[in-house]
């Protein structure tokens, strides 16, 4: 009822602020807005942005009061948020200072249309105008085609009841679209993509800040490669500290199992740099290389992959994808993910998605085998999406997925002697290997050197957040504490009872069970065993998880 009432208040407040000032008496006196008219403003246009900056500003104390009202609704603090002005320079201190982009010159970009996309579910308007303005204010008419913006069907009230009617104001240049059930956010995504018209697209959040010139180092590799993806640097801002973090010196990869996580890049000087992933929320492409991949994100349900997936289609399919320093954003970051606004309740389609860009693109079933569990086994992909995926990759010519991890990742060392996805567990150079006993499981022993290659000698570790199991890759058998301890014990993965689940702590580097106080050690005869925890310095070996490999690097041994 208190929520009710306080929209009610805010809409009335907002309403009458608004046509206290109209069109015509609207005046810029005492409000930090930037007083001139721009040159996508007719004169209407600019008195409504004047006013709506008077309307909300009356109901930002309100949203002040009750900030945590706010932030659990939207995930902003709207008080802030509003006070801010809608068109404004980019503040001096979110500017970096790159060696190579000050002396950059961008003569040879050609003046090529560019269509600015963008979609949102239940955020504050004024974050949405601010970033519209943002596109409009840095960007010359010549390559600015238009900028879609699509209302993914949200249910947050317009305080002011004439956000609509500015976004019209601003037409033909803007286009404003309105679903009337939300889509969810990668089908929004790919719905808002297909309707560009420009020569390039460039999607982008719809809480974002532009810095001049955005568009110029982008352009330079995409007219440079009409394949290729190019990707600004998106800098952080968190509204809870109001400091901006800046993102610099990542380089965004993704392993086999289509995690993506991020590297140190070759230099950080703001020299463009490939990357195997890249930004979800802001990358541009040519709009006819886009429409050839099949945009993003076929399939997919609620929110994330569809950036590994365009990076994975990218790559394997003739194209690049690059970072480019010297283009810049400024992300206002939400305190809530996509995925966990009310009325979009959040789903585990994150494992869902990942399956279904591994069935329709890695193309190796030693490698699905054990991907399948990293993804939680969850499954039930439609099948027509992969065999639609099967079908585009084959009649695009692209190239084999395990190539292209070869090439653009060598640093994720996915591979020892052999290409089943496995890593060897090795002591004193000799190989840990599976001896079966009985029919559902056996212990681990040191059988033989390296240079023998079989599945019985290939393993992986499954992390699902900070539990991990380590799995044989053969035929999916987890170590197990409860089945033998010296030497280890191995039986079928069962991925329920905790016996076969381990954390890792890395201040004594250990791999403890979840359930028994054991960890993973060496027995006399270097055979891999369980021996209690409780003296981590007496532990023959330990183990140091290297992040961007997904690897279980023991200490002290190769």
């Amino acid at each position: 009822l208190f929520g009710i009432l306080q929209v009610i208040v805010l809409y009335l407040l907002g309403r009458s602020t608004f046509y206290t000032n109209t069109y015509e008496g609207a005046h810029s006196d005492g409000i930090p807005e930037a007083p001139r008219r721009y040159w996508f403003e007719t004169e209407r246009a600019y008195h409504l942005r004047l006013a709506y900056s008077r309307a909300v500003r009356a109901t930002a104390p309100l949203k002040v009061r009750h900030r945590s009202h706010y932030i659990r609704t939207t995930g902003y603090d709207e008080g802030y948020i509003d006070a801010l002005p809608l068109i404004r320079e980019v503040p001096e201190s979110f500017k970096p200072r790159l060696e190579f982009c000050e002396g950059q010159t961008y003569g040879s970009v050609q003046t090529e249309s560019i269509s600015v996309v963008m979609h949102y579910f239940n955020e504050p308007h004024s974050l949405v105008l601010r970033t519209v303005y943002s596109v409009l204010r840095t960007t010359p008419p010549e390559f600015l085609k238009e900028i879609i913006v699509m209302d993914d069907g949200s249910t947050y009230p317009d305080h002011t009841g004439v956000f609509g009617e500015i976004l019209g104001s601003l037409a033909p240049r803007v286009r404003y679209i309105q679903n009337n059930v939300a889509m969810g956010l990668v089908p929004a995504r790919r719905a808002v993509l297909s309707l560009a018209t420009g020569e390039h697209v460039f999607l982008v959040d719809s809480h974002v800040e532009f810095h001049d010139q955005w568009y110029l180092p982008l352009l330079k590799i995409t007219q440079g490669n009409p394949r290729a993806v190019a990707v600004p640097i998106v800098d952080l801002y968190r509204q809870n500290t109001q400091h901006l973090y800046p993102y610099d010196g990542v380089k965004l990869v993704f392993n086999i199992f289509l995690f993506w996580d991020s590297v140190l890049p070759p230099s950080n000087d703001g020299r463009p740099f490939e990357s195997g992933a890249l930004m979800g929320g802001a990358f541009m492409v040519k709009r006819a290389r886009l429409s050839e991949l099949d945009y993003l994100g076929r399939g997919m349900k609620g929110y994330g992959e569809e950036n590994i997936e365009l990076g994975l289609k990218s790559w394997m399919c003739g194209g690049e994808v690059w970072t480019v320093p010297c283009s810049r954003l400024t992300h206002f970051s939400a305190d809530r993910d996509p995925d966990s606004v009310p009325g979009r309740p959040r789903s585990p389609y994150f494992y869902h998605n990942y399956q279904l860009l591994g069935e329709s693109f890695l193309g190796d079933e030693h490698i699905l085998r054990i991907a399948r569990i990293r993804w939680k086994n969850e499954g039930k992909v439609d099948m027509a999406t992969v065999r639609f995926n099967q079908n585009l990759s084959r009649s695009l010519g692209c190239g084999d997925a395990m190539g292209m991890f070869r090439r653009l990742m060598p640093m994720m060392e996915l591979y020892t002697d052999d290409e089943s996805g496995g890593y060897k567990l090795t002591v004193n150079d000799r190989c840990t290997a599976f001896r079966r006993s009985g029919m559902h499981g056996g212990v681990v022993e040191v059988l033989q050197g390296c240079t023998v290659t079989t599945d019985e000698e290939l393993w992986n570790h499954v992390r699902y957040d900070k539990v991990y199991r380590i799995v044989r890759v053969g035929d999916i058998h987890c170590l197990d504490p409860g089945i033998a301890r010296d030497p280890a014990g191995i039986t079928k993965c069962n991925f329920q009872k905790g016996n076969q689940e381990f954390t890792y702590d890395p201040a004594v580097q250990r791999m403890k069970s979840l359930i028994f106080d054991l960890c993973l050690d060496l027995n006399d005869e270097d055979q891999l065993m369980f021996a209690p925890c409780g003296k981590p310095e007496l532990a023959k070996i330990g183990f140091v998880y290297e992040n961007y490999s997904q690897a279980l690097i023991a200490r002290g041994k190769l």
